[in-house]
């Protein structure tokens, strides 16, 4: 038979474990827009966290009384100037480029509706379009919409572009803030992963190292892979006098992520 202490103690425990669910959902809502934000510092961290730990034993910080802090923040300016700076001046010209493109694709598509023979010429001239003769009048049609709301459209959205940009030097604060963390206390964290998982010593480790190794291997791979298409991409389009060759080299970077046609999706209507 239950007593009252068992009644106590169970409406006690259902009480923590909804109070603890209301935290947690709290905290949860807190932080939402700044996961992605974490995630990155994290990655970041686990990327140049070799040489954070080559820093800390380097000869010059030996005499520090915490080298661990020294360390870190070296190790963020590095990643800021080498990595941060530059992607970010990179950035602003894509910005640049991107507007001056969408600035000429409305005059250009107005042109192009008000002389129907060279948009027949285009259209015999690409030979998957001609699948698309049933719907040519409908795209037609939409074609001239969009020229006629492209202009409203960049109006419009330059405010969102003012937020985005102090959005954008806001989050990078925050980034660099966690990995300044993360580098510090990133083994622990590990350590503090490790007690929670139902697995031995050894097991996690190999777990966790086989899932760090694959994950940084991943995202070099797909970073240098990218940044190489983006760079010969835009040379070679610079130098057949293409303009906007950072925007469209940028664009073949992130496209180059799809698997064979990336690239492509760019270069062939260029």
């Amino acid at each position: 038979m239950t007593g009252p202490t068992d009644g106590r103690q169970r409406l006690r425990l259902i009480w923590t474990v909804l109070l603890t669910i209301a935290i947690s959902g709290l905290f949860f809502t807190m932080i939402r827009p700044f996961i992605v934000t974490v995630l990155m510092a994290a990655i970041a961290s686990g990327l140049s966290y070799p040489m954070f730990a080559r820093i800390r034993d380097s000869r010059l910080l030996r005499r520090v009384k915490d080298p661990r802090h020294s360390a870190a923040v070296v190790t963020i300016l590095v990643v800021l100037i080498v990595i941060v700076l530059p992607l970010a001046a990179l950035l602003g010209i894509v910005a640049e480029q991107a507007v001056s493109v969408s600035a000429r694709v409305r005059p250009w598509l107005e042109q192009q509706l008000a002389q129907p023979d060279q948009l027949d010429a285009l259209w015999e001239r690409v030979p998957v379009l001609a699948t698309l003769d049933p719907y040519k009048d409908r795209i037609m049609a939409k074609l001239g919409e969009f020229a006629a709301s492209l202009g409203q459209f960049l109006v419009a959205n330059l405010a969102v572009m003012t937020r985005g940009a102090v959005a954008f030097f806001f989050h990078l604060f925050i980034m660099l803030y966690a990995m300044f963390f993360f580098l510090l206390d990133g083994r622990k964290m590990l350590d503090s992963l490790h007690a929670m998982l139902p697995l031995d010593d050894a097991d996690e480790r190999r777990m966790i190292g086989k899932f760090l190794s694959v994950s940084r291997a991943t995202l070099k791979g797909t970073l240098v892979i990218g940044i190489v298409q983006g760079v010969l991409a835009g040379g070679a389009l610079w130098l057949a006098g293409i303009g906007q060759a950072v925007f469209w080299g940028t664009i073949m970077a992130v496209l180059s992520i799809i698997p064979g046609v990336g690239t492509a999706l760019v270069w062939i209507p260029a």
